[in-house]
């Protein structure tokens, strides 16, 4: 039935009816809903996957960049650990160093004070030595006035050998004590053996070495130190071996042509023995060195044949107290044929002729020595 004559309006013209849900239809949502292009869509989603894909591969990237950058600072820091480790040693090992160097100049300190105080002591017994010599020359004096005061040939015979008995006493402990403190020193500076030295010796141009082995410090130790105090101060560096005897090769303190070095061996207080120290496990053989005068030093000689009859106790009648004999401290035990040519120069030498005018250049009586060093 219619109203003042107009149409009723139409259920759509307010939308569809409410669907069960309890929602009704509308024609703009529903058209806002049905109307939404599909393209659209599909893009959002391609830009969403872009983007998780980039923070993806940049999020790698960082990690592996802060991996590697771990990784080396690992590295470097175990560089630098032992670079430290390293350091700590070597300075260490200096500091051990350094200590080592302390206790070498301390001993060596230790070691000059004490010799010069066993030169002090060597000198005042070679005194009391002397003094004691002179003692003995006084006793004849007295026993010869005793005599000419009419005293028995008997109490005089007895008297004298009472005293001599003395003197000889006293002067065997004098001996005995220069020996124990050259011992002493030899050790002490130069270890307890055996010792050797090197020569090295220029003839005719031709250089050649010969070495020596010292006595042992057991049987000569008086002679075995003075000579190894002459080559420590380098005294018979530029001497000479003369070639003026068959029997021998005597080394004198001589610098070719003939100048004199024994100033050199007094300024050291290296001149000759306090006594002729001697031992018969040391005769002098062929190869041997032997002190040679009275008192023994500073010239020594190598036996160029068995001299022990000659050099040994009683051979040198010449001097006073023949009963000594001259001391045999070393032999030679490398270089013997260099030994063996020198006195084959030797020889030729007494065949050239003994007169000055006859040598020349290349036929002298002499050999030089290079140098002698203790090995």
């Amino acid at each position: 039935m219619s109203l003042g004559g107009q149409q009723p309006l139409s259920p759509g013209f307010f939308g569809s009816p409410r669907n069960k849900s309890g929602h009704g239809g509308n024609g703009l949502s529903s058209y806002s809903s049905s109307g939404d292009h599909p393209k659209n869509s599909e893009n959002g989603l391609d830009k969403r996957s872009t983007t998780a894909i980039l923070s993806g591969a940049l999020i790698l990237v960082v990690g592996y960049f802060i991996y590697s950058t771990s990784a080396q600072l690992r590295e470097r820091e175990a560089q630098l650990f032992q670079i430290k480790s390293d350091f700590h040693v070597m300075n260490h090992k200096v500091r051990e160093t350094d200590i080592a160097l302390d206790d070498a100049h301390s001993n060596n300190h230790k070691l000059e004070i004490k010799s010069r105080k066993l030169e002090k002591d060597n000198s005042k017994l070679q005194k009391e030595l002397e003094s004691a010599k002179q003692g003995m020359e006084l006793g004849d004096v007295l026993l010869e006035g005793k005599t000419m005061s009419g005293l028995a040939q008997d109490e005089i015979n007895s008297l004298l050998i009472r005293r001599q008995s003395a003197m000889k006493s006293r002067i065997g402990l004098l001996q005995t004590q220069i020996q124990d403190i050259s011992r002493r020193e030899a050790v002490d500076r130069f270890g307890p053996g055996p010792h050797h030295v090197i020569f090295t010796v220029k003839m005719q141009g031709e250089t050649s070495t010969f070495t020596v082995q010292l006595a042992s410090l057991d049987h000569m130790p008086h002679s075995v130190h003075l000579f190894l105090q002459m080559v420590n101060h380098q005294l018979w560096d530029d001497t000479i071996f003369l070639h003026t005897a068959q029997h021998v090769l005597q080394a004198a303190p001589l610098a070719y042509p003939g100048t004199s070095k024994r100033d050199q061996f007094s300024k050291a207080g290296l001149t000759h023995l306090a006594f002729q120290e001697y031992s018969e496990e040391y005769a002098h053989e062929k190869y041997t060195l032997g002190f040679g005068g009275r008192p023994a030093g500073p010239d020594f000689y190598i036996s160029t044949q068995n001299n022990s009859d000659h050099h040994g106790p009683g051979g040198q009648e010449h001097h006073d107290l023949h009963e000594e004999a001259d001391p045999c401290f070393g032999i030679v035990v490398d270089g013997k044929d260099v030994v063996d040519k020198l006195h084959a120069k030797s020889i030729a030498m007494a065949d050239f002729g003994k007169e000055d005018e006859n040598w020349d250049d290349e036929n002298i009586p002499i050999t030089t020595i290079v140098s002698a060093r203790i090995v």
